[in-house]
């Protein structure tokens, strides 16, 4: 048998009383750069949506853990639907959205083509309704979209407009000035649909809003649907909407 050779950092290991450390195993590298990925990943996802997030965490610091006093807008849109008295909405410009309760107040652009190109020019000026659904006084549904998040470089001023659409609740008021006439909806249903789900833009023989954003905020996974029922004016006095095709799927939001 050969004698082992031994090598000079050999000795000096040896004589020094040092160790030599151990080699990583592949379990522990596999383990590293999974680790790594997630970190990066997590980074990269909170740099991205940082305005979104940062809207999120206001709202929970303000609504949910100091608990902010109500805002005059919120307590007047309960006292309109309430039914009692005479109806006094806040004043609103035409061709607006307004959702006190999560501090929105956009644009609309009436009557977008369902299709990436118009969708997206529209989206970069605040809200759009859906050509092929409702005008606010018919009956049906009017189906408005906007962007829950976008990405940093993306053009216009409403990337975040529906940042805190999934704080909204059941009973939540949102008013709607089309035509320099004022509608006042309730909400009475939230729920996550797939990007495939076009049901939750048909109309039946009733009078309702739906909007839609993306969830989760920063991805383009599910689709936030939040649905209201109008309450102001009398819905009985709505005209009649001939329902048309609303497109193949979804508009596209982020």
């Amino acid at each position: 048998m050969q004698d082992p050779i031994l090598t000079e950092r050999d000795l000096e290991d040896i004589f020094s009383g040092r160790k030599r450390p151990k080699a990583i195993t592949p379990l522990v590298q596999g383990i590293i750069f999974v680790v790594s990925f997630l970190v990066v990943s997590g980074l990269v996802f909170v740099v991205m949506n940082a305005t979104s997030l940062r809207q999120n965490f206001l709202f929970w610091y303000n609504y949910e853990y100091k608990i902010a006093p109500v805002s005059p807008e919120v307590q007047s849109l309960a006292t309109a639907s309430s039914g009692t008295g005479s109806v006094s909405l806040p004043v609103i410009d035409d061709n607006t959205l307004n959702l006190p309760v999560i501090n929105v107040k956009a644009p609309i652009s009436w009557e977008v083509p369902n299709n990436p190109t118009p969708v997206a020019d529209g989206l970069s000026r605040g809200l759009i309704q859906i050509k092929g659904t409702a005008l606010p006084g018919e009956r049906g549904n009017v189906f408005i979209t906007g962007h829950s998040s976008n990405y940093p470089w993306a053009k216009g001023s409403y990337n975040n407009i529906f940042a805190l659409l999934n704080k909204v609740v059941v009973g939540d008021m949102v008013e709607v000035n089309y035509q320099n006439i004022q509608y006042l909806y309730k909400i009475k249903e939230i729920k996550v649909v797939e990007p495939t789900d076009t049901s939750v833009m048909n109309s039946k023989n009733e009078s309702i809003l739906t909007l839609m954003t993306c969830t989760p905020v920063g991805t383009s996974l599910r689709r936030l649907i939040v649905i209201a029922n109008q309450v102001y004016p009398n819905p009985a006095a709505n005209t009649t909407f001939n329902s048309q095709g609303v497109g193949p799927g979804l508009p596209k939001v982020h």
